[in-house]
């Protein structure tokens, strides 16, 4: 017997209850083709696209245009949904048959901040070590991808993937 990963998805208004993205700027930003839609009729969003648009939100705060803003997004939702992985709570597999989690977190990962300076972005395994560069642009924006990923969790009041068991 195999098992797949099948991930839970959520509407428009799930969606904005999640990430705070109202269901007319979701509508907007696909139409501005900030944020792909990914199947034909109503849109649903998975983990990555919750993440996504999270982050987009949680810029939007500190005035990053949403052109800027996505592409960062992009990277930091792949983050996001490595981070959601790690948390048993995000997997609904009552019969304990899964192994492994839905998405790897390659061996030595570590980089779970998002550092934004105004003109570029870094992913950082810590603040600390940022500041302490001479190099470094003072941050405009720092935020934690790994608390990103428990507020989802927790709006969304659910497991984002379920264990299924598949037929050989």
């Amino acid at each position: 017997m195999t098992i797949r990963f099948e991930p839970v998805t959520f509407s428009a208004s799930g969606t904005e209850a999640i990430t705070g993205v109202s269901t007319t700027q979701q509508r907007n930003l696909r139409r501005a083709d900030h944020d792909a839609k990914s199947n034909p009729g109503h849109e649903r969003k998975d983990a990555r696209a919750l993440a996504k648009l999270l982050v987009m939100q949680s810029l939007a705060a500190f005035k990053v245009p949403p052109s800027a803003s996505a592409a960062i997004a992009d990277s930091a939702a792949v983050i996001i949904e490595m981070a959601l992985a790690k948390i048993e709570r995000a997997v609904e597999d009552p019969e304990g048959l899964a192994n492994e989690p839905p998405v790897q977190t390659p061996p030595g990962f570590d980089r779970w901040y998002l550092v934004w300076d105004g003109n570029g972005h870094d992913f950082v395994s810590a603040v600390d070590a940022y500041f302490a560069s001479d190099a470094a642009p003072p941050a405009t924006v720092i935020l934690n991808l790994r608390s990103l990923a428990d507020t989802i969790l927790d709006r969304a009041g659910c497991p984002l993937w379920r264990v299924v068991k598949q037929k050989d």
